[in-house]
Protein backbone atom coordinates (compact mmCIF):
# COMPACT_ATOMS: atom_id res chain seq x y z
CA UNK A 1 0.00 0.00 0.00
CA UNK A 2 2.90 2.41 0.80
CA UNK A 3 4.26 1.81 -2.81
CA UNK A 4 0.31 2.84 -3.91
CA UNK A 5 1.08 5.69 -1.96
CA UNK A 6 4.39 6.67 -3.99
CA UNK A 7 2.81 6.54 -7.36
CA UNK A 8 0.00 8.39 -6.15
CA UNK A 9 2.23 11.32 -5.39
CA UNK A 10 4.10 10.89 -8.36
CA UNK A 11 1.25 11.64 -10.67
CA UNK A 12 -0.50 14.39 -11.17
CA UNK A 13 -3.61 13.20 -9.22
CA UNK A 14 -1.87 11.37 -6.71
CA UNK A 15 -2.26 13.77 -3.82
CA UNK A 16 -6.05 14.47 -4.28
CA UNK A 17 -5.93 10.61 -3.77
CA UNK A 18 -4.12 10.63 -0.81
CA UNK A 19 -6.30 13.75 0.59
CA UNK A 20 -9.85 12.22 -0.53
CA UNK A 21 -8.54 9.00 1.97
CA UNK A 22 -7.59 11.41 5.14
CA UNK A 23 -11.07 13.26 4.27
CA UNK A 24 -13.15 10.29 3.85
CA UNK A 25 -11.07 8.04 6.80
CA UNK A 26 -10.15 10.36 9.39
CA UNK A 27 -11.93 13.64 8.80
CA UNK A 28 -15.33 12.89 7.58
CA UNK A 29 -17.07 10.96 10.47
CA UNK A 30 -16.07 13.87 12.81
CA UNK A 31 -17.55 16.45 10.68
CA UNK A 32 -14.91 18.46 9.67
CA UNK A 33 -13.30 19.47 6.47
CA UNK A 34 -9.65 19.08 5.40
CA UNK A 35 -8.06 22.68 4.21
CA UNK A 36 -4.46 21.30 3.50
CA UNK A 37 -2.02 18.64 4.33
CA UNK A 38 2.03 18.00 4.38
CA UNK A 39 3.47 14.94 4.30
CA UNK A 40 6.18 14.53 7.28
CA UNK A 41 8.94 12.87 8.94
CA UNK A 42 10.39 13.90 12.38
CA UNK A 43 13.18 15.81 12.12
CA UNK A 44 15.64 13.08 14.21
CA UNK A 45 12.80 9.74 12.97
CA UNK A 46 13.54 9.55 9.14
CA UNK A 47 11.57 6.34 8.85
CA UNK A 48 8.45 7.17 11.10
CA UNK A 49 6.43 9.05 8.69
CA UNK A 50 3.10 10.68 9.20
CA UNK A 51 0.66 14.06 7.91
CA UNK A 52 0.31 17.20 9.31
CA UNK A 53 -3.56 18.37 8.37
CA UNK A 54 -5.52 21.84 8.52
CA UNK A 55 -8.95 20.99 9.47
CA UNK A 56 -12.17 23.05 10.39
CA UNK A 57 -15.69 21.82 11.93
CA UNK A 58 -18.60 22.27 9.90
CA UNK A 59 -20.86 23.17 12.43
CA UNK A 60 -20.47 26.60 14.08
CA UNK A 61 -18.83 27.97 15.98
CA UNK A 62 -16.14 27.07 13.31
CA UNK A 63 -12.70 25.82 14.82
CA UNK A 64 -9.65 25.19 12.90
CA UNK A 65 -7.38 22.61 14.21
CA UNK A 66 -3.60 21.59 13.50
CA UNK A 67 -3.61 17.41 13.58
CA UNK A 68 -0.76 14.77 13.46
CA UNK A 69 -2.50 11.90 11.54
CA UNK A 70 -0.41 8.32 11.27
CA UNK A 71 -0.86 5.31 9.40
CA UNK A 72 -1.49 1.96 11.32
CA UNK A 73 -0.14 -1.43 10.55
CA UNK A 74 -3.18 -2.25 8.82
CA UNK A 75 -3.06 0.64 6.77
CA UNK A 76 -5.48 2.64 8.31
CA UNK A 77 -5.69 6.61 8.79
CA UNK A 78 -5.98 7.65 12.72
CA UNK A 79 -5.26 10.99 14.32
CA UNK A 80 -2.60 10.74 17.04
CA UNK A 81 -2.03 14.42 18.51
CA UNK A 82 -4.43 17.64 17.69
CA UNK A 83 -3.37 21.29 18.70
CA UNK A 84 -6.78 24.05 18.40
CA UNK A 85 -4.77 26.66 15.72
CA UNK A 86 -5.10 29.21 18.30
CA UNK A 87 -2.33 27.68 20.33
CA UNK A 88 0.13 28.12 17.28
CA UNK A 89 3.08 30.44 18.76
CA UNK A 90 5.51 30.10 16.18
CA UNK A 91 6.21 29.29 12.75
CA UNK A 92 10.00 28.61 11.29
CA UNK A 93 10.65 27.97 8.51
CA UNK A 94 14.07 27.00 9.80
CA UNK A 95 16.09 28.28 6.28
CA UNK A 96 14.77 30.99 3.82
CA UNK A 97 15.66 28.48 1.22
CA UNK A 98 13.06 27.17 -1.47
CA UNK A 99 14.74 24.03 -1.03
CA UNK A 100 14.86 23.24 2.57
CA UNK A 101 12.08 20.97 3.65
CA UNK A 102 12.52 21.87 7.44
CA UNK A 103 10.31 23.42 9.15
CA UNK A 104 9.35 23.94 13.42
CA UNK A 105 6.02 24.40 14.68
CA UNK A 106 5.90 25.92 18.43
CA UNK A 107 2.83 25.28 20.94
CA UNK A 108 3.40 24.63 23.92
CA UNK A 109 6.72 22.75 23.12
CA UNK A 110 8.89 22.97 19.76
CA UNK A 111 7.93 20.57 16.96
CA UNK A 112 10.12 19.91 14.38
CA UNK A 113 9.33 18.09 11.07
CA UNK A 114 10.61 17.67 7.85
CA UNK A 115 8.41 17.41 4.64
CA UNK A 116 8.77 14.67 1.91
CA UNK A 117 9.51 17.76 -0.54
CA UNK A 118 9.99 21.30 -0.33
CA UNK A 119 6.48 22.17 -2.74
CA UNK A 120 5.00 20.54 0.22
CA UNK A 121 6.71 22.47 3.34
CA UNK A 122 6.03 25.60 1.06
CA UNK A 123 1.99 25.04 0.48
CA UNK A 124 1.42 24.14 4.16
CA UNK A 125 2.96 27.13 5.43
CA UNK A 126 1.45 29.87 3.17
CA UNK A 127 -2.17 27.76 4.18
CA UNK A 128 -0.98 28.33 7.73
CA UNK A 129 -0.40 32.12 7.18
CA UNK A 130 -3.92 32.25 5.55
CA UNK A 131 -5.84 31.24 8.15
CA UNK A 132 -4.35 33.91 10.40
CA UNK A 133 -4.97 36.38 7.87
CA UNK A 134 -7.47 38.49 9.44
CA UNK A 135 -6.51 37.42 13.28
CA UNK A 136 -5.44 40.09 15.68
CA UNK A 137 -3.91 37.44 17.32
CA UNK A 138 -1.25 36.04 14.92
CA UNK A 139 1.57 33.70 15.54
CA UNK A 140 5.16 34.70 14.22
CA UNK A 141 6.34 33.80 10.49
CA UNK A 142 9.93 33.78 10.47
CA UNK A 143 12.21 32.04 7.91
CA UNK A 144 9.87 31.85 5.00
CA UNK A 145 10.58 33.71 1.75
CA UNK A 146 8.39 36.70 1.02
CA UNK A 147 8.27 35.22 -2.77
CA UNK A 148 5.90 32.55 -1.44
CA UNK A 149 3.22 34.47 -0.36
CA UNK A 150 2.66 36.75 -3.60
CA UNK A 151 1.95 39.94 -2.38
CA UNK A 152 1.88 39.14 1.17
CA UNK A 153 4.56 40.03 3.19
CA UNK A 154 6.01 38.43 5.88
CA UNK A 155 9.44 39.66 7.74
CA UNK A 156 12.52 37.56 8.12
CA UNK A 157 13.71 36.19 11.68
CA UNK A 158 15.11 39.04 12.07
CA UNK A 159 12.26 41.65 12.39
CA UNK A 160 9.38 41.22 15.05
CA UNK A 161 7.09 43.35 12.58
CA UNK A 162 3.51 42.25 12.47
CA UNK A 163 2.39 40.09 9.31
CA UNK A 164 0.96 42.52 6.44
CA UNK A 165 -1.14 40.97 3.48
CA UNK A 166 -3.35 43.09 0.71
CA UNK A 167 -5.51 41.00 -1.20
CA UNK A 168 -5.75 37.27 1.05
CA UNK A 169 -8.68 35.66 1.98
CA UNK A 170 -9.24 33.96 5.21
CA UNK A 171 -9.34 30.27 4.60
CA UNK A 172 -8.97 30.21 1.00
CA UNK A 173 -8.05 26.79 -0.52
CA UNK A 174 -7.03 25.25 -3.67
CA UNK A 175 -10.09 23.81 -5.47
CA UNK A 176 -10.55 20.14 -4.76
CA UNK A 177 -13.11 16.89 -6.03
CA UNK A 178 -12.63 14.23 -4.11
CA UNK A 179 -12.81 10.38 -5.64
CA UNK A 180 -15.98 8.56 -4.92
CA UNK A 181 -14.90 4.63 -3.07
CA UNK A 182 -15.52 3.29 -6.60
CA UNK A 183 -13.59 5.57 -8.37
CA UNK A 184 -11.24 5.00 -5.97
CA UNK A 185 -10.92 1.13 -6.57
CA UNK A 186 -11.36 1.39 -10.43
CA UNK A 187 -8.10 3.80 -10.48
CA UNK A 188 -6.21 1.14 -8.79
CA UNK A 189 -7.57 -1.68 -10.96
CA UNK A 190 -6.87 0.80 -13.82
CA UNK A 191 -3.23 1.13 -12.75
CA UNK A 192 -3.05 -2.68 -12.11
CA UNK A 193 -3.34 -3.53 -15.90
CA UNK A 194 -1.23 -0.33 -17.05
CA UNK A 195 2.13 -1.07 -15.19
CA UNK A 196 4.05 0.94 -17.66
CA UNK A 197 1.86 4.07 -16.69
CA UNK A 198 5.02 5.61 -14.24
CA UNK A 199 7.83 4.45 -16.99
CA UNK A 200 5.35 5.82 -19.95
CA UNK A 201 2.75 8.43 -18.91
CA UNK A 202 2.08 8.91 -22.93
CA UNK A 203 1.45 5.60 -23.82
CA UNK A 204 -0.95 5.49 -20.32
CA UNK A 205 -2.67 9.05 -21.37
CA UNK A 206 -3.67 7.35 -25.05
CA UNK A 207 -4.73 4.24 -23.26
CA UNK A 208 -6.93 6.56 -21.07
CA UNK A 209 -7.88 8.33 -24.37
CA UNK A 210 -8.89 5.18 -26.05
CA UNK A 211 -10.73 3.57 -23.37
CA UNK A 212 -12.70 7.24 -23.20
CA UNK A 213 -13.55 7.55 -26.52
CA UNK A 214 -14.88 4.06 -26.09
CA UNK A 215 -17.24 4.87 -23.50
CA UNK A 216 -18.66 7.43 -25.08
CA UNK A 217 -19.41 5.42 -28.39
CA UNK A 218 -21.22 3.27 -26.10
CA UNK A 219 -23.17 6.07 -24.58
CA UNK A 220 -24.69 7.38 -27.49
CA UNK A 221 -25.49 4.05 -28.86
CA UNK A 222 -27.49 3.02 -24.97
CA UNK A 223 -29.24 6.65 -25.25
CA UNK A 224 -30.51 5.90 -29.52
CA UNK A 225 -31.31 2.08 -28.05
CA UNK A 226 -33.25 3.84 -25.19
CA UNK A 227 -35.21 6.32 -27.48
CA UNK A 228 -38.52 4.21 -27.60
CA UNK A 229 -38.39 3.39 -23.99
CA UNK A 230 -37.84 6.91 -22.91
CA UNK A 231 -40.58 8.03 -25.08
CA UNK A 232 -43.10 5.13 -23.81
CA UNK A 233 -42.05 6.87 -20.41
CA UNK A 234 -43.18 9.90 -21.22
CA UNK A 235 -46.55 8.53 -22.38
CA UNK A 236 -46.85 7.25 -18.82
CA UNK A 237 -45.78 10.20 -17.49
CA UNK A 238 -48.53 12.24 -19.26
CA UNK A 239 -51.00 9.72 -18.55
CA UNK A 240 -49.80 10.29 -14.08
CA UNK A 241 -50.36 13.97 -14.45
CA UNK A 242 -53.82 13.81 -16.02
CA UNK A 243 -54.21 11.05 -12.80
CA UNK A 244 -53.14 13.67 -10.70
CA UNK A 245 -54.83 15.99 -11.93
CA UNK A 246 -58.38 14.48 -11.24
CA UNK A 247 -57.02 13.61 -7.64
CA UNK A 248 -56.30 16.86 -7.24
CA UNK A 249 -59.67 18.27 -8.57
CA UNK A 250 -61.28 15.59 -6.62
CA UNK A 251 -59.69 16.94 -3.13
CA UNK A 252 -60.99 20.15 -4.18
CA UNK A 253 -64.38 19.20 -4.20
CA UNK A 254 -63.68 17.30 -0.72
CA UNK A 255 -62.41 20.52 0.31
CA UNK A 256 -65.44 22.88 -0.61
CA UNK A 257 -67.62 19.76 1.15
CA UNK A 258 -65.72 20.16 4.17
CA UNK A 259 -65.37 23.77 4.20
CA UNK A 260 -69.30 24.01 4.01
CA UNK A 261 -69.69 21.20 6.33
CA UNK A 262 -67.64 23.42 8.90
CA UNK A 263 -69.51 26.22 8.32
CA UNK A 264 -72.67 24.52 9.18
CA UNK A 265 -71.42 23.41 12.04
CA UNK A 266 -69.80 26.93 13.65
CA UNK A 267 -73.12 27.90 12.79
CA UNK A 268 -75.22 25.16 14.98
CA UNK A 269 -72.59 25.64 17.28
CA UNK A 270 -73.30 29.24 17.87
CA UNK A 271 -77.37 28.72 17.50
CA UNK A 272 -76.47 26.08 20.12
CA UNK A 273 -74.57 28.54 22.50
CA UNK A 274 -77.54 30.80 22.00
CA UNK A 275 -80.40 28.34 23.49
CA UNK A 276 -77.76 27.55 26.36
CA UNK A 277 -78.47 31.19 27.58
CA UNK A 278 -82.08 31.20 26.87
CA UNK A 279 -82.46 28.31 29.08
CA UNK A 280 -80.23 29.47 31.67
CA UNK A 281 -82.15 32.57 31.44
CA UNK A 282 -85.45 31.06 31.92
CA UNK A 283 -84.60 28.55 34.80
CA UNK A 284 -83.25 31.83 36.84
CA UNK A 285 -86.36 33.95 35.79
CA UNK A 286 -88.60 30.70 37.11
CA UNK A 287 -86.49 30.53 40.07
CA UNK A 288 -87.35 33.64 40.84
CA UNK A 289 -91.04 33.35 39.57
CA UNK A 290 -91.18 30.51 42.09
CA UNK A 291 -90.13 32.41 44.62
CA UNK A 292 -92.25 35.61 44.20
CA UNK A 293 -95.65 33.40 44.37
CA UNK A 294 -94.02 31.72 47.34
CA UNK A 295 -93.73 35.07 49.09
CA UNK A 296 -96.68 36.35 48.13
CA UNK A 297 -98.93 33.41 48.40
CA UNK A 298 -101.66 33.95 51.38
CA UNK A 299 -103.43 31.01 52.39
CA UNK A 300 -107.39 30.90 51.52
CA UNK A 301 -108.18 30.32 55.64
CA UNK A 302 -106.57 33.46 56.28
CA UNK A 303 -107.96 34.74 53.08
CA UNK A 304 -111.83 33.92 54.91
CA UNK A 305 -110.67 35.25 58.32
CA UNK A 306 -109.19 38.36 56.80
CA UNK A 307 -112.89 39.22 55.09
CA UNK A 308 -115.38 37.77 57.62
CA UNK A 309 -113.23 37.42 61.42
CA UNK A 310 -115.37 36.29 63.91
CA UNK A 311 -113.90 38.58 67.47
CA UNK A 312 -116.19 37.10 69.79
CA UNK A 313 -115.11 34.18 70.21
CA UNK A 314 -111.57 32.56 71.25
CA UNK A 315 -111.42 30.53 68.66
CA UNK A 316 -112.34 33.45 66.09
CA UNK A 317 -110.10 35.74 67.97
CA UNK A 318 -107.40 33.40 67.51
CA UNK A 319 -107.83 32.92 63.88
CA UNK A 320 -108.05 36.56 63.31
CA UNK A 321 -104.74 37.41 64.83
CA UNK A 322 -103.14 34.37 62.82
CA UNK A 323 -104.57 35.86 59.81
CA UNK A 324 -103.46 39.66 60.43
CA UNK A 325 -99.67 38.38 60.86
CA UNK A 326 -100.13 36.33 57.70
CA UNK A 327 -101.37 39.08 55.42
CA UNK A 328 -98.73 41.37 57.80
CA UNK A 329 -95.35 39.04 56.07
CA UNK A 330 -96.99 39.03 52.44
CA UNK A 331 -97.32 42.87 52.29
CA UNK A 332 -93.63 43.25 53.85
CA UNK A 333 -92.20 40.46 51.57
CA UNK A 334 -88.32 41.47 49.76
CA UNK A 335 -89.26 41.39 46.22
CA UNK A 336 -86.46 42.69 42.97
CA UNK A 337 -87.38 45.97 41.98
CA UNK A 338 -87.89 44.51 38.57
CA UNK A 339 -90.56 42.17 39.76
CA UNK A 340 -92.27 44.60 41.57
CA UNK A 341 -93.61 45.96 37.93
CA UNK A 342 -95.44 42.74 36.68
CA UNK A 343 -99.18 43.44 36.52
CA UNK A 344 -99.57 39.70 39.21
CA UNK A 345 -97.40 41.31 41.62
CA UNK A 346 -99.12 44.86 41.56
CA UNK A 347 -103.21 42.98 41.22
CA UNK A 348 -101.67 41.36 44.40
CA UNK A 349 -100.64 43.60 46.16
CA UNK A 350 -104.08 45.71 45.43
CA UNK A 351 -105.87 42.37 46.85
CA UNK A 352 -103.58 42.47 49.73
CA UNK A 353 -104.64 46.58 50.14
CA UNK A 354 -108.21 45.32 50.15
CA UNK A 355 -108.02 42.91 52.67
CA UNK A 356 -106.13 45.00 54.82
CA UNK A 357 -108.78 47.39 54.11
CA UNK A 358 -111.56 45.21 55.25
CA UNK A 359 -110.10 43.69 58.44
CA UNK A 360 -109.17 47.07 59.66
CA UNK A 361 -112.89 47.82 59.32
CA UNK A 362 -113.80 44.54 61.11
CA UNK A 363 -111.69 45.19 63.87
CA UNK A 364 -112.51 49.29 64.16
CA UNK A 365 -116.01 47.75 64.30
CA UNK A 366 -115.53 45.05 67.43
CA UNK A 367 -113.68 47.79 69.35
CA UNK A 368 -116.50 50.46 69.24
CA UNK A 369 -118.82 47.89 69.79
CA UNK A 370 -116.79 46.86 72.58
CA UNK A 371 -116.35 50.02 73.68
CA UNK A 372 -120.79 51.41 73.45
CA UNK A 373 -120.80 47.55 75.46
CA UNK A 374 -118.05 49.12 78.64
CA UNK A 375 -119.89 52.78 78.59
CA UNK A 376 -123.83 51.09 79.26
CA UNK A 377 -122.09 49.24 81.88
CA UNK A 378 -120.53 52.08 83.60
CA UNK A 379 -123.59 53.43 83.51
CA UNK A 380 -125.47 51.01 84.98
CA UNK A 381 -123.17 50.58 87.79
CA UNK A 382 -122.99 54.84 88.47
CA UNK A 383 -126.72 54.31 88.29
CA UNK A 384 -126.83 52.05 91.41
CA UNK A 385 -124.05 53.43 93.15
CA UNK A 386 -126.02 56.61 93.37
CA UNK A 387 -129.57 55.44 93.50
Amino acid sequence: MEQLNSLFRSLPGGMAAIRHSLQHEVFQPCDERLLAFVHVTKALKKKKSSFLCIAITKETPYTVNIIQVKKTEKNVYKKKRSWPLSTLKLVDGKHVSTDSTDFDLVFDKIYKWSATSAQERQNFIRALWKQFFHRQDKPQFKNVPVDWLGSEKIVPTESEAPIVSETLEVGEIEDFQALTEKEEQDLILLMGECGYAVSNAEAFMETLAKDLSVLDGENVQSVLASEERVSSLMAHLDEAILEVEKVENQLDSYNDIICHVRTTMEKMEEKNTLIDIANRNNQKLLAELEKVIVELELDSKHQVSLVDADLTTPQGLKEAIEAGKALQRVMNAEIHPALVQLSAVQEQKKRFDKWKSKFSQIISRHLNNLFIHLVIALVHVLVSVFV
